[in-house]
């Protein structure tokens, strides 16, 4: 369920895993690049409707971890506007099961905060959080859709929003992908096209050619690739990425086997029951799902 774009692309050339941690920070995580974040954001804040920002200024994104068990807590991208909202970006590449809790506890970090600045209730500025994520959180049956925008909201009317300073927005790569070919391009796409692992290098080349923002992204891929430091940061990262999947993996079959053994000894008590009211063979391995052979080969139970 994760991005793999780290295979070696057309022309020899390394196709960079775009979500990976180092390289989104290096990305939209600088000064002289601030001008992509901004695109970024507005072009969540244009599918929403909502009126653009025109200035960005990153903030420390370390969480203060003091009051939260000593557990710290890191945002990808984090900064101030010039209206004073505030907003996160967070690009998660693992699949996290808790994600709704943790996205809303990171919030009210975010948002506690001003309080703990000397600010009152009325000064309280909007917090907006939005996650780009490699993989699936809701189910279809919730939701088809690959973009989602939260509110605390009136349960019996839901055109009654209590405060319009909560603002959470989720972004499903796997459920853009489905609809990309159909979806009208907008700035928006252009970013997903770009952090998608279904993106071609070719097509990636196109997209640059079109889009100033892309482009510049991609030449900021080169100068990232020139400094060791930094690639080598990126291939640890990756490693342990990987590292992690096949942990998860292995765990995953040790699961499934052990279900698989429980499964069969419980069917094998009911068979050796069924044996004992001299049920027929065939019919006991229907019931069980066991081989008919197996049911031959088993003793009534004592």
């Amino acid at each position: 369920m994760e991005n793999n774009k780290t295979e070696a692309a057309k022309g020899g050339k390394k196709q960079l895993n775009h979500l990976n941690d180092i390289l989104v920070k290096f990305i939209f995580f600088h000064k002289d690049r601030k001008h992509l974040t901004i695109s970024l954001i507005n072009s969540v804040f244009e599918k929403e409707g909502m009126p653009l920002i025109v200035d960005f200024t990153f903030q420390d994104r370390e969480l203060d971890p003091t009051d939260w068990q000593d557990k710290e807590s890191r945002v990808d991208i984090l900064g101030v506007c010039s209206d004073g909202t505030t907003i996160e970006i967070e690009f998660q590449l693992a699949y996290f099961y808790p994600m709704g809790p943790r996205s809303v506890l990171y919030w009210s970090r975010l948002f506690g905060l001003q309080m703990l600045k000397g600010g009152k209730y009325e000064d309280l500025k909007r917090t907006v959080c939005i996650n780009i994520l490699a993989h699936s959180i809701f189910d279809d049956a919730d939701t088809s859709d690959y973009y989602n925008a939260f509110a605390i909201i009136n349960k019996h009317h839901a055109k009654h929003i209590l405060t319009d300073l909560f603002e959470m927005y989720f972004i499903e790569l796997p459920k853009w992908e489905r609809v990309r070919k159909s979806e009208k391009m907008s700035q928006l796409s252009y970013w997903l096209a770009y952090f998608s692992s279904k993106t071609k290098p070719e097509e990636l080349e196109k997209l640059a050619m079109s889009n100033p923002a892309i482009r510049e992204a991609m030449e900021a891929e080169k100068l990232f690739m020139r400094n060791p430091n930094l690639v080598t940061a990126y291939e640890q990262a990756e490693k342990t990425r990987m590292d992690r999947i096949a942990e998860q993996r292995y765990w995953e079959v040790k699961l499934e086997q052990a279900a698989e053994q429980a499964a069969d000894k419980k069917a094998l008590s009911i068979a050796r029951k069924l044996i004992a009211t001299n049920m027929p063979v065939e019919q006991i391995a229907s019931i069980t799902d066991l081989p008919i052979e197996t049911v031959k080969t088993i003793r009534p139970e004592a």
